[in-house]
């Protein structure tokens, strides 16, 4: 089926200022997402972005990026404004955040199963290790499996410390219906947490998610990118 792979990048990140072109291993870090995004086999890739320096970045190394509204809320309406202006009948639109250059191509390919399965939304979590459970910058979720299953349903989102649960990645794919269908308002407990994910769940969709293997680690602040730098090279 086909698949279109949107990587939100804005560059004022709060944490992370000018996150996307920050270098670790001799590419930038939207550079790093973007070629994990083309090993996706039957899947077009885009760069939703609200900054001429990303948008020429990405150009520079062969990519395709959208302009959006430098005042969208998150990443999700930023796929949103970009998956209007993409043309293209497109079965999964999968929102690959621009802050996991470590995901693989299995990994992406496994949020479309919930999706084909009936869900509105796929994504992906797995085990939380006590770093995890006690850092506000790590999502938890709540979700249900059933015995011996990889694919459960999720209930809530928070970023309090917890002791169960399942750390979350930020990944999503929707379905050409709930993309369409999901409103650009934010929603009460969105606006709480600061988590896109808990919009979703509001307005009615539901999300399965697939039990994977822990990712090596998003870039989310200087410290995150220091240690990458360190593993990887600058």
């Amino acid at each position: 089926m086909k698949k279109l792979i949107i990587i939100p990048s804005r560059e004022a990140s709060t944490r992370l200022p000018n996150k996307p072109l920050e270098t670790f291993g001799g590419k930038t870090l939207v550079q790093h997402v973007w070629d994990k995004a083309i090993t996706v086999p039957d899947a077009d890739v885009y760069v939703a972005t609200d900054s001429e320096k990303i948008l020429d970045a990405v150009h520079s190394f062969g990519g395709k990026a959208v302009m959006t509204d430098a005042s969208l809320a998150s990443g999700t309406d930023r796929v949103i404004a970009a998956y209007k202006k993409i043309e293209g009948d497109y079965e999964y639109i999968i929102n690959l955040q621009g802050d996991m250059p470590f995901i693989d191509t299995t990994q992406i390919i496994a949020t479309t199963v919930p999706v084909s399965s009936g869900f509105d939304v796929g994504t992906l979590v797995y085990e939380m290790n006590q770093a995890h459970q006690n850092n506000s910058n790590s999502v938890k979720a709540i979700v249900s499996f059933n015995d011996n299953e990889k694919m459960g349903q999720c209930h809530w989102f928070l970023r309090a410390s917890l002791s169960y649960g399942y750390h979350h990645a930020g990944i999503y794919c929707f379905s050409k219906q709930s993309i369409e269908k999901l409103g650009s308002t934010q929603s009460k407990f969105e606006l709480v947490e600061k988590l896109e994910q808990l919009r979703f769940l509001e307005q009615g969709l539901r999300i399965g998610a697939m039990y994977t293997q822990p990712i090596e680690g998003e870039i989310n602040t200087v410290e995150d990118l220091e240690l990458a730098r360190r593993v990887h090279g600058n």
